[in-house]
């Protein structure tokens, strides 16, 4: 039996004088495979998902199976196969293209033939539109597009290859993915001005607040940093119960590091954007 991928393509449009849609959508599925599915000569045992899909999407797909060692085939609308990914030595495999036509396709999750027990399997999708921004749009632009992404904990821009470095705010100083939380991290202050520091932080956590989802839930907080300086935040949490996004600026001051080489910088700002 093949079953039917329901896909939420996420708008965001905030409230505020830019608006700019951005449509990003991750979804996880857990699922088994069992004595009573199907199994192909020289395929496998599968679960088979449907999935409607537009020319120029993107989409990746990933899946994770304890138990048996998982592939992944993609098949066009017209029933041909158009890639398939097997493990190497590994309980997952990933999977990503760009929808070369629009139709509806279907995903197999395949095992051996004698292959039983539980997987997950996780599918992002983003609209064209949606891929690439240019670093010189508004702030509010700019941050609707970072959190568009933050839904798929950033595999697009981490997985797409691509000639163009990852978005960064035009006034920020550098932007990176951190790999261990998937979050993007945004420097927009290093150095040793207190007053300067604190003029960014403000700004920009001000901008925040003009950008943000009004329902969003906003807490100020003070963090220690390992013993060596003081975290000062504001963040915004997204009001939902499971995997919310959050966004936090934080001003760090690094005065009670043990040597003056600890740190290069006494003062930092930065800019956090992750989904739990």
């Amino acid at each position: 039996m093949i079953k039917k991928l329901i896909l939420f393509l996420s708008l965001f449009c905030f409230n505020s004088l830019v608006a700019q849609e951005f449509f990003v959508d991750y979804q996880k599925i857990e699922g088994k495979l069992t004595s009573k599915d199907l199994v192909k000569e020289n395929f496998g045992r599968y679960d088979g998902y449907k999935i409607p899909l537009n020319k120029g999407e993107r989409a990746y797909f990933i899946v994770y199976a304890e138990e048996f060692s998982p592939s992944l085939i993609v098949v066009t609308p017209n029933d041909e196969k158009f890639q398939q990914v097997t493990p190497r030595g590994e309980d997952f495999v990933t999977l990503g293209f760009k929808v070369p036509e629009s139709g509806e396709w279907v995903l197999y999750v395949v095992g051996d033939k004698n292959a039983q027990g539980d997987y997950v399997l996780q599918y992002a999708f983003a609209d064209s539109a949606s891929l690439f921004i240019n670093d010189k749009v508004e702030f509010c632009v700019g941050l609707n597009y970072l959190l568009a992404h933050s839904t798929a904990y950033f595999l697009f821009p981490q997985t797409i290859p691509s000639t163009k470095p990852l978005f960064k705010f035009s006034d920020a100083v550098d932007a990176f993915i951190n790999g261990d939380d998937a979050s993007y991290n945004s420097v927009f202050y290093q150095g040793d001005k207190e007053k300067d520091a604190q003029e960014v932080y403000n700004s920009l956590s001000n901008r925040i607040g003009n950008c943000i989802p009004k329902d969003w839930k906003r807490k100020n907080g003070s963090d220690s940093v390992n013993g060596s300086g003081v975290e000062n935040y504001i963040q915004w949490n997204e009001p939902i119960k499971n995997n919310p996004r959050v966004v936090k600026v934080a001003l760090t001051e690094f005065s009670n590091a043990d040597s003056e080489t600890e740190y290069i910088n006494k003062y930092s700002v930065d800019l956090v954007i992750m989904r739990y």
